[in-house]
């Protein structure tokens, strides 16, 4: 398999992973006292400033890189009559859909009003919702994946597609810095807020942040090491000397 394809595919999976963290912290922040913290402290708002301009940064490099390959890839699968390959794109919005349907219906429901999660079935309800959630994951990265590898595509659209991908793990890290700066001025600006169940679906406030964190350095790191694995030249490659049909 050629080498630059791989680390495309490999930066896009680790894309995936940290979109998931940043669902979950996006979750976390909605209560009203994270929001007032934002407006009324300098620090954390603009921390919180810094991670949404890293994740907008991330979606655009992501969409320029990606969307040429997904073109290929699609026009390919036409021109070869392998049509079935196009079902592969509606995976990820049909897995989005799922997940976003079965929060809701956990949340807005007379289910969730009656203190549902304080019931005996806490552990299985959070547990369908965190399934559902990393399996839409899997699934949304698995399809696109597959997708890209069964198409013959380009190899202009993945040379095309390094610079973006630079960008787009540098995007990644910089929301990692900004979110792991919101915590620690979030908890000296206002430490009670971390002593509370503000987490994930009313989780340990303090392990959901360091939840994401983990989740986005390990993204980062993935992403990282595909670019300096795929991008930099082998060594060796250009010392390996020629043959000499002369001798």
């Amino acid at each position: 398999m050629n080498r630059l394809r791989t680390t495309m595919i490999i930066v896009f999976c680790a894309y995936i992973g940290y979109v998931v963290a940043g669902l979950i912290f996006g979750k976390m922040v909605e209560y009203d006292d994270f929001m007032e913290l934002e407006k009324d402290n300098t620090q954390v708002g603009l921390a919180y400033f810094l991670l949404y301009a890293g994740a907008w940064l991330s979606l655009l490099a992501v969409l320029v890189a990606g969307l040429p390959i997904a073109y290929a890839a699609a026009r390919q699968a036409i021109a070869t009559n392998h049509r079935r390959r196009l079902w592969l794109f509606a995976v990820p919005p049909f897995s989005l859909a799922v997940w976003l349907g079965y929060t809701r219906l956990i949340t807005n429901t007379a289910i969730g009003k009656l203190s549902f999660w304080a019931q005996k079935g806490v552990i299985w309800d959070r547990g369908i919702f965190a399934g559902l959630f990393l399996l839409a994951a899997i699934a949304s990265a698995g399809a696109i994946s597959l997708l890209v590898l069964r198409s013959e595509i380009d190899q202009r659209f993945f040379r095309f597609a390094r610079i973006p991908a630079v960008i787009t793990t540098l995007a990644m890290a910089l929301t990692l810095g900004s979110i792991l700066a919101w915590g620690i001025t979030a908890r000296a600006a206002a430490p009670d807020l971390f002593i509370e169940h503000n987490g994930i679906l009313a989780s340990d406030t303090t392990q959901s942040w360091l939840l994401v964190l983990v989740m986005m350095a390990l993204a980062v790191l993935v992403a990282a090491l595909a670019l300096l694995r795929g991008l930099l030249p082998r060594q060796g490659a250009s010392a390996a000397p020629s043959p000499n049909y002369g001798v």
